[in-house]
């Protein structure tokens, strides 16, 4: 006998989630950040409220993965100007790495923004200044190799001062595009 196994997605407001996949969606968001950015950070990193979270699931911005019927990740995504769109607290169980989640809700995504005729996605990674954490060069080879191009660094205290508000050390925001044809 063989299982397959399913990842579908979805839009959270769409799907209605009740409040244990709520529950299960975000600690998956915020089990991400405060396990790949506690070195920036600090210990018990909350990346974003769980008030803001409904908020943007009430915006329909947010879509969650579902594996077997189970909640396993999500992300939220966004129209940032005319012609693009951008993607951030992006999240899978990392207990089921390698099958597939992140790449399901980005193509998800891209579908979307396809839809929306719009023509790029532009988004950003935090990642330290003066040393390498290990997470964020292989997230900096998995977008490329789903075509997103490194555009450009900025230090990210400079730019977004008002972000950067409790960050330990320094860090850049690294940008990645990808575009489409309309």
């Amino acid at each position: 006998m063989t299982t397959f196994t399913m990842i579908t997605i979805h839009s959270a407001k769409q799907k209605n989630l009740s409040e244990q996949e709520f529950q299960k969606l975000y600690s998956i968001i915020v089990k991400a950040y405060a396990d790949t950015e506690s070195e920036m950070w600090g210990k018990n990193y909350v990346r974003v409220s769980e008030l803001d979270f409904r908020k943007f699931i009430a915006a329909d911005e947010i879509l969650v993965a579902f594996l077997n019927d189970n909640v396993v990740g999500g992300l939220r995504y966004y129209r940032s100007s005319e012609d693009t769109f951008g993607f951030g607290l992006f999240g899978a169980d990392f207990s089921l790495s390698g099958k597939g989640i992140g790449r399901a809700l980005i193509n998800r995504v891209e579908e979307e923004v396809k839809k929306s005729g719009c023509k790029k996605i532009k988004i950003e990674i935090l990642r330290p200044k003066n040393f390498e954490l290990p997470i964020k060069k292989v997230l900096h080879n998995w977008y490329q190799r789903l075509g997103y191009m490194h555009t450009g660094t900025v230090d990210f205290a400079e730019e977004f001062p008002d972000r950067a508000i409790g960050i330990l050390v320094p860090c850049v925001f690294d940008y990645y595009v990808k575009e489409f044809e309309r």
